[in-house]
């Protein structure tokens, strides 16, 4: 095969996770992610679904599992609609996404052992979610970083102890599926983690790491290359600790907002710059203060919904909020989820998150 290329993919060493060349064969634009070559697909938000379309899968909405997926156009305000249905209704799972597709990361199921399937639904239609993978260990409570290739999911629970958390990182291949593959280990182990991703980057607060809830809540930010593997290195810490804070941002800058810092839920919002290193910073404060929303994002948005508002959790509101990534402040109102009862544990996606 011949082909052309403007980067160091035609060096005697080799290409480098992130290259680029120009297939002539097949005309088409490709991208080495570090194991294979892969076609760079001509997408945008705009094309697909009229604007970046934001998810929210599953969750707890106890005593009915939440079962709803719901949308939103992240650009606009109002009330979300309903998308379809959870193949299994799950909580505290994990979610990523390409510009085409959502995944769902296993998760809790009523009544049953801990889901090991990965679903996923398709941005530019709707209905219910379907099986198309596996992890290689069931759980729940983990984080979970993408870009336009892979999706990796770290840390999570694989009993029914939220103070059992363990290190697991694996991936898999957001357009192909299958079961999980082993990426490395969290340096730190938690429960409660949620993932940032820039193109390149994937940064994840740990969370809850043991049995007490002061002391052993975690305040660790941990970061990951998607396109390679290996273990998770340093990054700084939060404004805070306690798991539960979900967030997302754009391809320069990570939000996480709410958790439980061990003494009640917080409205805190934390932001990091993902390019380098260093502690997080106040961003500005949710509309009030809750536990594990779900949140997706666009390049200029970020948009939380439902969650935990009281503690102990008896609360589920439908509220959605957010922010503009550009400017630091408090949240405002977006609207409300269409899917009742309102849910916490909820996972969300998009398909202009900053890592594509």
């Amino acid at each position: 095969m011949s082909y052309s290329s403007g980067s160091s993919s035609s060096s005697l060493n080799g290409p480098t996770a992130g290259a680029f060349r120009f297939n002539t064969d097949s005309s088409q634009l490709e991208i080495y992610d570090g194991n294979q070559w892969t076609g760079v697909l001509a997408t945008s938000p705009e094309q697909q679904t009229g604007g970046t379309r934001g998810v929210y899968g599953g969750g707890n909405a106890s005593p009915v599992w939440g079962t709803k997926i719901d949308y939103i156009n992240i650009a606009t305000t109002g009330n979300a609609i309903e998308f379809g249905t959870m193949s299994n209704p799950v909580s505290s799972s994990m979610a990523g996404a390409s510009r085409t597709r959502a995944v769902w990361f296993a998760g809790n199921q009523p009544g049953a052992p801990h889901s090991p399937y990965i679903q996923k639904i398709e941005f530019a239609s709707t209905g219910n979610s379907v099986n198309f993978g596996t992890m290689d260990e069931a759980r729940w409570g983990g984080g979970t970083c993408s870009n336009g290739i892979r999706a990796v999911t770290a840390g999570g629970s694989n009993s029914g102890d939220e103070n059992n958390g363990n290190n697991w990182i694996e991936y898999i291949t957001i357009s192909e599926g299958g079961t999980g593959q082993d990426f490395g280990d969290l340096s730190t182990s938690g429960v409660y983690l949620d993932g940032v991703s820039s193109p390149t980057r994937g940064v994840l607060y740990t969370g809850k790491i043991g049995s007490s809830p002061n002391t052993d809540n975690s305040n660790t930010i941990q970061y990951v290359t998607i396109a390679t593997t290996g273990n998770s290195s340093d990054f700084g810490d939060s404004t805070s600790t306690g798991g539960g804070r979900q967030g997302g941002g754009n391809a320069t800058t990570g939000l996480w907002g709410g958790g439980n810092p061990g003494s009640g839920y917080t409205n805190a919002i934390d932001s990091i710059t993902i390019a380098t290193l260093g502690n997080a910073t106040d961003f500005g404060d949710l509309t009030e203060a809750r536990y594990w929303p779900g949140c997706t994002t666009s390049s200029t948005r970020a948009v939380w919904a439902g969650g935990y508002i009281t503690s102990p959790a008896t609360s589920r509101p439908a509220t959605i909020d957010y922010v503009q990534i550009s400017s630091r402040g408090n949240a405002v109102d977006y609207g409300d989820l269409a899917s009742t009862p309102h849910v916490s544990s909820l996972s969300g996606a998009s398909n202009g998150h900053g890592g594509l």
